[in-house]
């Protein structure tokens, strides 16, 4: 299941003696939600190098990026149950990241472009859009709001940006799918430090 594995890799990077937070890779036409390159480790999990971002949000505060993650997760566990095979093209780590105050401060997730070496193409309201998962929740309600959750990468389509997906959820709908998760929120949880990249000298 799905969050086997996310609970298995986010224990591997817990047992990291920290990671590296670099450059802004991506942020919103606001500037509201930042996107920070984590770098990679190499996962025996999936045996394979992962490469990490850290999203900030700075119009989301704490408590709530805990209810966040969990609808997020929830989702995820939602798909898989109901069209399996779309539940690989959503990042292979998706957590809760807690900064050095023990406070929330942002979710750790798969950097697809992997530190920027790869493309990330945005998909049109005429593309191959994950239009099942949107009849499986009713929403987003417009193809251009679904079109904003994924995005072609090497060409082929990925799910990474979850907002539209539950965002016009009523409160009902979004208990059912973060109770699990807000639970259990402790084993989707990254507690590794953060060492800041340091500028290089002329």
């Amino acid at each position: 299941m799905y969050r086997d594995r996310n609970r298995t890799i986010i224990r591997e990077i817990n047992n990291l003696d920290h990671l590296t937070r670099g450059d802004i890779v991506a942020e919103n036409d606001s500037r509201t939600t930042k996107v920070f390159s984590l770098r990679s480790f190499y996962s025996r999990t999936t045996e394979s190098e992962i490469y990490l971002v850290l999203k900030k949000y700075a119009t989301i505060n704490q408590p709530d990026l805990s209810l966040m993650l969990a609808c997020e997760l929830g989702l995820i566990d939602k798909v898989e149950k109901e069209y399996g095979s779309l539940v690989d093209e959503f990042p292979l780590i998706h957590a809760l990241f807690i900064d050095k105050k023990g406070k929330p401060s942002g979710i750790i997730t798969q950097d697809f472009s992997q530190g920027g070496a790869i493309p990330l193409m945005p998909m049109n309201q005429k593309g191959n859009l994950p239009i099942e998962i949107q009849k499986l929740i009713q929403s987003p309600h417009s193809l251009e709001d679904l079109a904003t959750t994924c995005f072609l990468v090497g060409g082929k389509r990925r799910i990474g940006d979850f907002g539209e997906f539950i965002k016009l959820l009523f409160p009902v709908q979004l208990s059912v799918l973060s109770n699990y998760h807000l639970e259990n929120i402790a084993q989707y949880t990254i507690i590794t430090r953060l060492q800041e990249q340091f500028p290089r000298l002329a």
